[in-house]
């Protein structure tokens, strides 16, 4: 609002040196006024305890930024695309720009944190995603459990790859579980245990953990071949693998054979047979040739494999 006296070189020129002395006393009110109602726009003006202080700091707009001034910093603002922003000025003339349509400017003016940021148990460190919708980024929930992530979106790692990617658990030493050199062929974990058990004896396909044989000629009553793991493997399957077409099978179609003792491979085979292993050989002993269901038969009608027809196929996992 306006002022009730304009503040111009004539008004500082009064009273003059020839005034009379009985109209002082209304320049001086009037100059007490005309001090409150300027310093009252931005400041306490009454008789308690917070006359003098702020109420608020108004910066008008610069058309420019200030002149360098030696152990001198600046704090004003600018018009920016047509909003007031906030800026700052050190001594060496170093600009940056504070707020940025009415937020921090973080990527301007924060490089770095010097001190942490300490938040309650149950509050969360947030973002906002594309919608504007804020989404947790990370926290510490109320049974002190470090929460990273918002369960609604994906979470990205991302390392230097020569560093790799590390577990701390408590004071110890740091565990490497990712590293650069290890991700060929889409694998990427560098943990050795996964709750004790080895990861290559879960579900190893290659190395010294994983056993595939050629495919073995079916002759005698029992086939058998050495694994090579010196231990008794944890699973193994054997597939019967078709070499010439019979029965409606084609050349390449594959049968496993159960692995329970005293097996009947289908459903129809009256020829007892069984799968059994140790730590060195994995084998089928059988009393007489296979017998299944004929591929094409709608009710499966039991028919007798050619031995020359087909081929066994062993795995192990150690």
């Amino acid at each position: 609002m306006p002022h009730s006296s304009t503040w111009d070189a004539a008004y500082e020129a009064s009273p003059a040196d020839t005034d009379l002395a009985n109209t002082l006393g209304t320049i001086i009110r009037s100059l007490k006024r005309d001090i409150r109602e300027r310093a009252e726009v931005d400041h306490d003006w009454d008789d308690t305890t917070n006359a003098g202080q702020h109420k608020k700091v108004s910066l008008q707009e610069q058309g420019a930024d200030p002149s360098i001034v030696a152990n001198i910093g600046y704090l004003y603002t600018k018009d920016v695309a047509g909003v007031t922003e906030l800026f700052w000025m050190d001594s060496s003339g170093t600009i940056k720009r504070i707020t940025t349509s009415g937020q921090l400017n973080v990527a301007g003016s924060l490089t770095s944190l010097a001190d942490n940021i300490l938040l309650n148990n149950t509050v969360k460190l947030q973002g906002k995603d594309t919608g504007a919708a804020a989404e947790d980024l990370i926290g510490m929930s109320a049974a002190d459990i470090v929460e990273v992530g918002d369960p609604g979106h994906e979470l990205n790692i991302n390392v230097a790859t020569a560093a790799g990617l590390t577990l701390k658990i408590a004071a110890g030493a740091a565990t490497k579980i990712w590293h650069a050199g290890n991700d060929g062929a889409g694998s990427a974990l560098d943990a050795d245990l996964i709750n004790g058990v080895t990861f290559a004896n879960i579900m190893a396909l290659s190395g010294a953990n994983f056993y595939v044989s050629a495919e073995t000629a079916i002759a005698g009553s029992q086939i058998s071949i050495a694994h090579g793991f010196g231990t008794t493997p944890r699973a193994v399957e054997i597939r019967l693998k078709c070499t010439t077409a019979e029965h409606n099978f084609s050349i390449g179609d594959e049968i496993p054979l159960p692995g329970s003792p005293g097996m009947y491979a289908g459903g129809f085979n009256t020829n007892t047979a069984v799968v059994w292993l140790n730590a060195t050989n994995i084998a089928v002993s059988r009393s007489g040739s296979f017998i299944v269901a004929d591929k094409g038969a709608g009710a499966g009608a039991a028919v007798t494999l050619t031995d020359g027809s087909w081929r066994l196929m062993f795995r192990a996992w150690k």
